[in-house]
């Protein structure tokens, strides 16, 4: 899939003239769309969850660094895997055709409904998810919580504030329910490999301090079909075009839009292997 490198020009300061240090904040812009780090991490995300299988859930993988599987035999027990799992293979389905309809509407029932229309939640999507809570936890992000339907403003600035991520069971398929935690585990696993890339800002500091509605308030843009623009949207939810190419050249496409992060793992199923668990 075709990235482009477009981002929101957060240090224009017309647009945030009360901002925060913006510079922590241009670094997950340039970490974001870096299509070949966001690719090595994710990987590191798959070898993780894969370990951590390979070990019968054993407490001993590393929360962030090097993983020690190769992604030779991270593909060999992936494919084991896909065949124990509910359902078509993600590559069985054509995604971009029949996004809300048929064997993809019926998985996303299978793995993600909050309404437990089935307990089969595989058991690569439940190591997945403690990574997750385990990489959260140890970067001081307190438990992450269900985001229900569309959350308000101020709700949705409450939950940065309680310094937890979220399942934004509330956005469409398109953008993802995991979306933001897997953008923010790229955050810290980039944090831990190099703590001067954002200024030795924390991510749990740079997360929580997006919360500031006031000084992370877009003073130019509107949101498409109106509403507030913050610094959340400019630097990790950037409007693009929901399916397929983006709507224009100016369009982002790239890990700043949750659409993009979706995309990409669904598409390269091959590559991540663990990719029906990860939405």
């Amino acid at each position: 899939m075709q990235w482009n490198q477009n981002i929101v020009d957060i240090a224009d300061p017309a647009k945030y003239p009360n901002a925060p240090n913006i510079g922590p904040y241009q670094a997950i812009q340039n970490l974001l769309v870096d299509q070949q780090q966001c690719s090595e991490i994710l990987l590191e995300l798959n070898s993780l969850v894969l370990e951590q299988i390979s070990l019968g859930l054993g407490e001993n993988a590393a929360i962030v660094g090097k993983s020690s599987i190769p992604v030779e035999k991270q593909l060999t027990i992936g494919d084991k895997i896909a065949k124990q799992m509910n359902g078509k293979s993600i590559t069985d389905v054509d995604f971009s055709a029949n996004l809300n309809m048929g064997g993809y509407s019926n998985k996303r029932k299978v793995y993600n409904s909050d309404k437990a229309v089935n307990p089969k939640l595989s058991l690569a999507r439940l190591v997945y998810l403690s990574v997750l809570d385990r990489t959260e936890k140890f970067n001081n992000f307190k438990a992450a919580e269900t985001l229900g339907n569309l959350a308000a403003d101020d709700e949705f600035f409450s939950q940065l504030r309680k310094k937890a991520l979220f399942v934004d069971t509330g956005a469409g398929f398109e953008h993802g329910w995991d979306a933001h935690r897997i953008q923010w585990f790229i955050i810290m696993f980039k944090y831990h490999s190099d703590k001067t890339y954002f200024q030795n800002t924390t991510p749990i500091a740079l997360y929580s301090s997006l919360a500031d509605d006031l000084r992370c308030k877009n003073m130019v843009d509107k949101k498409v079909g109106g509403g507030t623009k913050y610094l959340w949207d400019d630097v990790v939810d950037c409007e693009t075009a929901a399916i397929g190419a983006p709507a224009s050249a100016n369009s982002p496409w790239n890990f700043t839009a949750p659409e993009c992060i979706t995309q990409t793992i669904t598409r390269l199923a091959r590559i991540y292997p663990l990719s029906d668990v990860y939405m």
